[in-house]
């Protein structure tokens, strides 16, 4: 449960869990969980929540995403496809050096709307 949503948790592999054991406070997973959580609250709560994950993707931009799909993933079979979508074309946007913020910002918009249908 500490580890929970991780996506090493379901797929079995112990060197990010092994990571997340070094450093309790990891950022990245506190992050995502913000924004998940602020998904359905107040708009700017929500971006709020998006400028404290801007910080932490870059340097972990091979874990954000799964952790955000993991997220999206217990609200069904229909929100995961749809976030999985939108969470495929923000890191795409990313590694095109589309502007950090912005994305961010688009994929907040995209996953609240996906949790409001879910």
């Amino acid at each position: 449960a500490r580890f929970h949503p991780h996506p090493a948790l379901r797929l079995g592999r112990p060197g990010p869990l092994n990571a997340l054991e070094r450093d309790a406070d990891f950022p990245a997973r506190d992050a995502v969980a913000a924004l998940v959580a602020s998904l359905e609250g107040p708009l700017d709560t929500a971006f709020e929540a998006t400028g404290r994950l801007a910080d932490v993707w870059e340097p972990n931009d091979d874990l954000v995403p799964g952790l955000l799909r993991e997220h999206a993933r217990e609200r069904g079979y229909g929100v995961y496809v749809r976030a999985d979508a939108a969470i495929e074309a923000a890191t795409a946007a990313l590694a095109g050096y589309a502007h950090r913020a912005l994305t961010l910002k688009r994929l907040t918009l995209a996953l609240r709307d996906v949790w409001s249908v879910g």
